[in-house]
């Protein structure tokens, strides 16, 4: 307790001077004791704006001890930015279903990050999830990691109707190795219709079984909003065979983004590809000035380097910044 002690009497000594805090306690062990008092110092933090608990990997991570957590940080009022780290913990369903509740005093957060990913939870965690985030009317930006859990295309609708709720700028989700197909990336479309004050989306969709088709429709939609300006997309190792690569230069002619990357790894796209929507690109009057496009692990055998690399400097002539990784 030595080292606790010293952090809560520097904590106290800084009360009224501190504004953002940052606790990382990966693989720590702690009991239920040290958990409140962790709270209860930070609850006295009177100017706090920013508060980060990353709790990785630690087994001694539960429900209730977060609902412990939860109880005392609320007293935080004039806290806006919350990240609570909880990837591989022991947050469950049951545990989930008390904590929503615990987020009602926390209405007046601007920005909330949580990584509950490698967790034992499943659509039912997922509804109580949406319920929770819903109660915070006054939030601009959300990171949200489920990865590696159990929800499934149900609760992948019930997160993304819940954001439909909030005003958002900023949208980040994780949504990897959750079986996402065609019937999840449509609740995802319903959900983005919705977003007209959004102006950031970042999505994860690594190792599902997403195709072409899905990510035209992606862009389509996207297309149609009419502030989002920047996006970032990771669909490593699903099912794209390249059509989408094709259509991606009118896709993005017609939308308002202006900074893309897109991660394309270990897919089907076939090398002949490459050429005709660099190609395409430079015809295509887009607002992009900042572009990436991740392509390895696609082609067998040797690709023709210093020919993509003539076609970039000919097409990518009106990017200030252009990144093509093959």
């Amino acid at each position: 307790m030595s080292i606790f002690g010293d952090v809560y009497t520097f904590l106290q000594n800084q009360e009224k001077s501190l504004q953002s805090v940052n606790f990382s306690l990966k693989n720590t062990p702690l009991d239920s004791k040290q958990v409140y008092s962790i709270g209860k110092n930070i609850s006295q933090l009177e100017n706090i704006l920013e508060l980060e608990l990353d709790f990785e990997t630690s087994s001694s991570i539960n429900s209730k001890r977060l609902i412990i957590l939860l109880e005392e940080i609320q007293y935080c009022q004039n806290l806006k930015h919350l990240h609570l780290n909880l990837c591989n913990t022991y947050i469950d369903d049951e545990g989930l279903e008390y904590i929503r509740y615990k987020m009602i005093p926390f209405y007046y957060l601007e920005s909330f990050q949580m990584n509950i990913g490698i967790n034992q939870i499943s659509d039912v965690a997922a509804l109580y999830i949406s319920q929770g985030l819903q109660q915070l009317k006054n939030l601009k930006k959300i990171k949200l990691n489920i990865s590696d859990t159990q929800i499934r295309r149900q609760g992948i609708s019930l997160i993304c109707q819940s954001l439909t709720w909030l005003k958002l700028h900023t949208i980040d989700l994780n949504f990897k190795s959750l079986n996402v197909n065609s019937n999840a990336m449509l609740s995802l479309f319903e959900a983005l219709n919705c977003f007209f004050f959004l102006q950031q989306l970042s999505i994860n969709l690594d190792n599902n079984i997403v195709v072409d088709d899905d990510l035209i429709i992606l862009f389509q939609v996207l297309s149609q909003l009419p502030l989002t300006k920047i996006v970032n997309l990771s669909a490593i190792q699903n099912k794209l065979e390249g059509e989408f690569l094709i259509q991606l230069p009118d896709l993005l002619s017609s939308s308002k983004i202006t900074i893309f990357s897109i991660d394309l790894r270990k897919n089907r796209i076939q090398r002949d590809q490459v050429p005709v929507f660099l190609k395409k690109l430079t015809k295509t009057k887009s607002k992009i000035y900042k572009f990436l496009i991740d392509l390895r692990l696609n082609f067998e055998g040797n690709f023709q380097q210093n020919l993509i690399r003539n076609q970039i400097c000919k097409n990518m002539i009106r990017c200030l910044e252009y990144t093509l990784i093959v």
